[in-house]
This record gives structure tokens, sequence and C-alpha cells, in this order.
């Protein structure tokens, strides 16, 4: 998480945070050893200030609603603008395929406790 949050301080424009974030999500979503060493080493409280600065990037919260709702990030679609009945309408479709599964085991941070997995 620390250098994620390097990365993100330092970015001055949406893209290059976008990216950062975006390989964040995928790691965590696929690698289970990427997810427990970020979990251990804090994970997502390093992040609560540099996060924030790009919160209204369309890709970063759609990377961010990604890993809250455990949507396989590679399968969302990118978006310029954010409107809520596209986001409804995307995030309906993932639920409705048979890749998500809420006990994922194969990767990712998965605390049935709290959904959010420390997002928020």
């Amino acid at each position: 998480p620390i250098w994620f949050a390097c990365v993100l301080e330092g970015c001055r424009e949406e893209a290059s945070s976008s990216a950062a974030l975006r390989l964040m999500t995928l790691l965590l979503q696929s690698s289970p050893t990427f997810a427990e060493a970020f979990e251990e080493a804090g994970g997502f409280a390093p992040l609560v200030l540099s996060i924030p600065k790009f919160s209204t990037c369309p890709s970063i919260v759609m990377s961010m609603l990604s890993q809250l709702l455990n949507a396989p990030i590679l399968h969302l679609p990118c978006f310029a603008t954010l409107d809520a009945v596209q986001l409804c309408e995307v995030f309906d479709a993932e639920s409705d395929t048979t890749i998500i599964h809420m006990n994922n085991t194969q990767g990712g941070l998965h605390t049935p406790s709290d959904p959010s997995c420390g997002i928020f």
C-alpha cells in the first residue's frame, strides 16, 4: 500500500493515478499473496489522503466500486463520465454473472463482516 500511496501522491494528472489504482485493484482481485501482504501492510489506510485527491475521476471511482462490490475490474468498462443509471446497469449485469462470488477464495480482500473491505 505504501508504494501505491507514494505513486498516487506524486501523480499530477488523473490518467496516472487511475492506472496505478487500477493496477492495485487488479492485483488485489487476482493475487491472494498480494492481497494478504496488502492487508498486513495496512490495507487502504495509507491511501486515505491520496485517493480523495482524484475522487471525481470516473476511472478511479470504477476501480473503487469494483473492489467494493467484488466485480472483476477487467470486466468493467471505462467511462468518461459517471451516470447513476449507467453504473447500476453495469454492476447489475456483473452481479448476474456467475463470475462474481462474494466468498471467492482465489484472491482479493474478502472480509464478510465488512463489505467495504476497508476502502471507506
